[in-house]
């Protein structure tokens, strides 16, 4: 598959590819060809690699899986609930039928965001230029699938178009933090779930303890001893660790920064900055906020109704 990398970023990037190839003609000659595929595409993957290749990397939303306590249990929960009958799975289908068929209903209309020379990128994200265009193509899309709910307006050449509102900007906040967070962060994905689930046993019993000794947290969360080292290796050459003693019993740490993932949350937060900034500025004349919960029920409850009337 890591061959395939090279044309599918760039069908990613320029939306097309082109090809040139050899062929034989009615007169067994070789002629040259053009071939070129018209996109859009939207590419998706899977790894259980802790990093991948930037140049996929940048171009690409970062979804990690939950391995936390809560959520194992919540894993579990379920599939108990499932075994025993209690999960309601017409209403998965039905619900998956919704977004199929909402999918159906739409039709091309072109989307302009009036406040997209406003919308900032938080400076600790790394890679800026690519990030800009997927947090501006985030909101064209969530623009995209409110077309019933924004008012068609037409060009002077004829053709039509609807306008991003500021409730579309608090969607795409809403969704996009944790890939921001992501992307900000030196630490991979793994390796910092495992640094604040280190925090978080360190301080239980008390708030102003700041060491450690490895092999206790080993014990306490089961883990390999290659695997550990690795993770305590990663955190001291970035200096939020230090080790402070050898024993005995193992190694002693000092964890020496509390609120780095604390800071970089702040630094991502001046999304939700700019949008107050925007509904004081333009005093919620083209967006209103909602409870985005409350909008996602409607929005499903909406597409039963065009469901059953189609």
């Amino acid at each position: 598959m890591y061959n395939a990398f090279l044309p599918l970023r760039e069908f990613m990037s320029k939306q097309s590819i082109t090809k040139l190839t050899t062929d034989k003609d009615a007169k067994g000659n070789n002629v040259q060809k053009i071939l070129t595929v018209e996109g859009p595409i939207c590419v998706s993957g899977a790894t259980t690699q802790e990093s991948i290749y930037e140049d996929n990397a940048n171009r690409s939303y970062l979804l990690h899986v939950d391995e936390s306590p809560n959520h194992l249990a919540e894993v579990l929960n379920f599939q108990r609930q499932q075994q025993a009958g209690l999960i309601n799975e017409t209403s998965q289908t039905s619900t998956k039928l919704v977004l199929k068929n909402a999918q159906r209903l739409m039709k091309q209309v072109k989307v302009i965001n009036r406040y997209a020379t406003e919308l900032v990128i938080p400076d600790c994200v790394f890679k800026k230029l690519r990030t800009n265009m997927h947090y501006l193509r985030l909101i064209e899309i969530i623009t995209f699938y409110h077309q019933q709910q924004r008012p068609w307006k037409k060009n002077p050449d004829g053709g039509y178009y609807i306008e991003t509102s500021l409730l579309d900007i608090e969607w795409a906040n809403h969704l996009v933090k944790d890939t921001l967070l992501r992307k900000s962060d030196e630490l991979s994905g793994e390796t910092r779930q495992f640094f604040e689930t280190l925090k978080n046993l360190v301080q239980k019993n008390n708030p102003k303890q700041t060491t450690f000794l490895a092999r206790d947290i080993r014990h306490t969360l089961r883990m390999h001893p290659m695997k550990l080292t690795r993770f305590l290796s990663q955190l001291e050459s970035r200096n939020l660790l230090k080790r402070i003693s050898s024993r005995q019993s193992g190694y002693e740490y000092e964890i020496t920064s509390f609120e780095d993932y604390e800071l970089l949350k702040h630094g991502v937060n001046i999304l939700d900055r700019v949008l107050e900034q925007l509904k004081a500025k333009y005093d919620g004349k083209n967006g209103k906020t909602v409870d985005l919960h409350t909008s996602f029920t409607d929005a499903s409850q909406n597409g039963v109704q065009v469901q059953n009337a189609n």
